[in-house]
């Protein structure tokens, strides 16, 4: 073998090795049961996953997508979701996230004569730490019973990927929190009508009665502030 059949065959093997990792991205992205065939152009996006953290776009809509959904489902039941708070949120048309798109309500139980809520921080560069959240409803403090971070399944995270949110989150925060009936009730003269309304459904629909109208989160940990509010309830 000559010399340059000898740096011929070097340099041919250093572009496999080099190029090996991105064959094996793209194989297993094609794989995947909601990937386009390869020669089908780039769709074009009239909507985008409702948690992604930016403006509302004209002409661009947001959605729920599905295996987001079942996802965020079988962790309210599984952690204690009623079988009508569970089907709010599986048939709900419009989540219950906040404006900033930090964090969002899964739903509400009756906790006695309380309530319990079920909340999700979507935005990961919040650390799952109870000192650093103070939550309340509609001006009442929540009480928080259990805090954890969760690593999305890597299908969500790939629907969500697809689907238009460039980077997903790698981790979330689960929170369930209390607020106890004398709380639930409180109607201060100095707080604003937005924190003292009350929303009554059917309890023949929906289960539940009487839900507070809106939760406010409130994060400080380090240099990050975020203060933010989600309604509480709705279809």
């Amino acid at each position: 073998m000559t010399r340059e059949s000898r740096l011929n065959f070097w340099i041919l093997g250093a572009i496999i090795v080099l190029s090996l990792p991105g064959a094996i991205m793209l194989f297993r992205q094609k794989m995947q049961p909601y990937a386009r065939p390869l020669g089908a152009p780039d769709p074009v996006r009239f909507e985008i996953p409702y948690m992604v953290p930016r403006p509302d776009e004209p002409g661009r809509s947001r959605s729920v997508p599905p295996a987001t959904r079942t996802w965020l489902v079988e962790l309210a039941r599984a952690n204690g979701a009623t079988p009508a708070a569970a089907q709010s949120l599986q048939t709900r048309i419009r989540p219950l996230i906040s404006s900033g798109k930090s964090f969002e309500v899964l739903g509400a139980n009756r906790d006695g004569d309380g309530w319990r809520f079920f909340l999700l921080v979507w935005d990961q560069t919040l650390v799952p730490h109870a000192e650093a959240y103070t939550l309340s409803a509609d001006g009442a403090p929540l009480t928080i019973q259990s805090i954890e971070s969760l690593e999305p399944p890597r299908d969500v995270r790939g629907e969500l990927k697809f689907s238009g949110y460039i980077d997903p989150p790698h981790h979330v925060t689960f929170i369930v929190a209390h607020i106890a009936a004398a709380d639930s009730n409180v109607e201060s003269g100095a707080a604003s009508d937005a924190a003292t309304r009350r929303i009554t459904h059917p309890s023949s629909a929906t289960g539940l009665q009487d839900v507070p109208s809106t939760v406010r989160m409130q994060y400080h940990a380090g240099q990050i502030t975020r203060i933010e509010t989600a309604p509480a309830f709705g279809l």
